[in-house]
This record gives structure tokens, sequence and C-alpha cells, in this order.
């Protein structure tokens, strides 16, 4: 069984997406694109948190941003890769930085990803129905 496969797996079936972002129309963005998935969605303006529902919650995928009040993703990241709970998550940066340099840290922090605003909707769905959703569960997407 893979890493993947026991955060999938872990507690309850549909998996849960925690996303973090400080802007609402973002949130509310990811929240539309996810919406058709089997998945759970909980949102965080903060990184403070996200911290705090990511160790209470376990999610299955967590998506920061990197620019948020208070702790930034960056922190968020490393801050949960220190966690006990550190190798089970999944963690993507959504960020409007997109330089290589941004890239590179988010990275060395412990992300497993990182993907460019604007968000590209089927991108994200692609994404996550690739990393969270079962065989022949996916909701369709368009390309």
């Amino acid at each position: 069984m893979t890493n993947l496969t026991r955060l999938i797996t872990f507690g309850r079936s549909t998996p849960l997406v925690l996303h973090a972002d400080d802007d609402p129309e973002s949130l509310e963005f990811v929240k539309m694109c996810l919406k058709p998935m089997p998945v759970r969605l909980a949102g965080a303006a903060d990184g403070a948190s996200a911290l705090r529902l990511a160790l209470s919650r376990l999610p299955a995928l967590v998506l920061l941003d990197v620019v948020m009040p208070g702790l930034d993703g960056i922190r968020v990241c490393h801050e949960l890769r220190r966690s006990r709970h550190g190798s089970r998550f999944l963690i993507y940066m959504v960020t409007a930085l997109d330089t290589m340099k941004d890239m590179e840290k988010a990275l060395a922090w412990g992300a497993n990803g990182y993907l460019t605003k604007p968000i590209d909707a089927g991108r994200l769905s692609r994404l996550v129905a690739k990393l969270l959703v079962p065989s022949g569960k996916a909701a369709p997407t368009s390309r």
C-alpha cells in the first residue's frame, strides 16, 4: 500500500481537501471547481487557521496560498511537515508567486507541488482527481 493510498483510505471514505487563502474569491473559485467531485472541502482565510484545521482534521490534500496574513503558506507547510503527522500530508502551494526561486523554496520547505494563479479550473480538477479520486468516480472535466 502506497503512502497516498493510506492518505485516501485513512478515516472517512471521502477525502478532505483543505484550501487556505486570504482571498474570498479564490476560496469560492476552488469550492466551485471541486463541488462536482467526491471530496469534502474545508477553507481557511489565514495561515494560523489553516495549520489548526490541518492538524485537527488531517486532510488528504492541503492547498496553500503562499501570501497570507500571520503565518504564510510556506511556514504552514513547514510546520505541517514538522508535526507528528508530517509525512501523511499531501501539500500543494497555490499562489501568484511564479518564479523558479519561489517554487524551489516551497518544495525545499516540504511542498509536494506548486500551482500558479490564476488557477486553471480544469487543471485543478484533474490534479485533485489524479491524487484523490479512485478510478471511475471522478466527475467529468472539460479540457
